[in-house]
């Protein structure tokens, strides 16, 4: 199991992948602080994009969020899965979370393989979050800071960002 431990877990828990160097501690302390005082089982970024070209074609490849009318959080769509309508959304997951420790710690096993891709996807958690009806926040995030970094020309890319920002 996941989190068998013999040691007392934080009440939270944060997740962000390892591609995002631009995430300001700004914007942690800002999602963390929103997860905190709505008292939310997960709070998570997401990125809006004016368009997937130029620069902003590596959001192309990121997950779609998807919302319902009152403007919830419905799932999350990975391109993998996703029809052309899916894929013109602009709002993506830059996969940042927080969490409720003992909740995710009770759901994660839960999550399923993809099979298309053969892989688990954590993203399918919100899937699961919205099924148990436990409360899901969005912190929509600065876009200059989103942006994941796997191939040479993606780094090419930030460093333009990094350089238009003077980070």
């Amino acid at each position: 199991m996941l989190f068998e431990s013999k040691f007392k877990l934080a009440p939270n828990l944060l997740i962000l992948y390892g591609d995002h160097p631009l995430i300001s501690n700004d914007t942690i302390k800002k999602l963390i602080e929103k997860h905190e005082s709505d008292n939310t089982t997960i709070t998570m970024l997401t990125a809006k994009v004016p368009n997937f070209d130029g620069i902003y074609q590596g959001f192309y490849h990121d997950g779609r969020i998807i919302r319902k009318a009152d403007g919830k959080i419905s799932k999350i769509v990975e391109p993998s899965d996703a029809n052309k309508s899916i894929m013109a959304i602009k709002e993506t997951n830059p996969a940042i979370f927080v969490f409720k420790t003992d909740w995710l710690k009770k759901n994660i096993n839960n999550i399923t393989i993809n099979e298309i891709k053969r892989e688990y996807y954590l993203t399918q958690i919100i899937e699961i979050a919205k099924l148990t009806k436990v409360s899901i926040q969005l912190v929509e995030g600065n876009i200059d800071e989103c942006f994941g970094v796997n191939t040479k020309e993606q780094l090419e890319i930030i460093e333009k960002v990094i350089s238009k920002n003077d980070l």
